[in-house]
Formats: structure tokens, C-alpha cells, sequence
């Protein structure tokens, strides 16, 4: 699985390319861990929250070892 952030900075977890079942199921952090559709519209936007997602990411690590 791998972290992906939406257009209003929700956090999902979404399938690699190489999970069997890709772009079927996925979850999204709403109170807790929930099933749902897959939240990209194309390949292009999954590409745009995968980078999203991992630049949050990046940014959390260097402000812990920053403080």
C-alpha cells in the first residue's frame, strides 16, 4: 500500500501497480481506517497525491530530526 493525499489533503492508503486487485480497494484515514472506491480520477492524479503524499512524508521526518 502506499500513502496518496486527495485535492483537500485527505490521507489514503491505495494499492501499488502491482497488487492484483490495483485501483479496487483502498482506504482512507476518516476517523479511523475506512474501505473505499478508488479516490483518483486519472493516472495523472494519482500521480500528483502520490507525490503529495510523499512529500508530506519527507517534511514529518525533517521536522522531527530538526527539533
Amino acid at each position: 500500500m502506499l500513502a496518496w493525499v486527495d485535492q483537500d489533503r485527505g490521507l489514503y492508503l491505495i494499492p501499488d501497480e502491482d497488487a492484483d486487485e490495483w485501483g479496487e480497494i483502498s482506504f482512507k484515514f476518516d476517523r479511523g481506517l475506512r474501505k473505499v472506491d478508488q479516490p483518483w480520477a486519472d493516472e495523472a492524479d494519482r500521480q500528483r497525491g502520490l507525490a503529495e503524499a510523499m512529500a508530506l512524508l519527507l517534511a514529518e521526518g525533517f521536522e522531527r530530526r530538526a527539533s
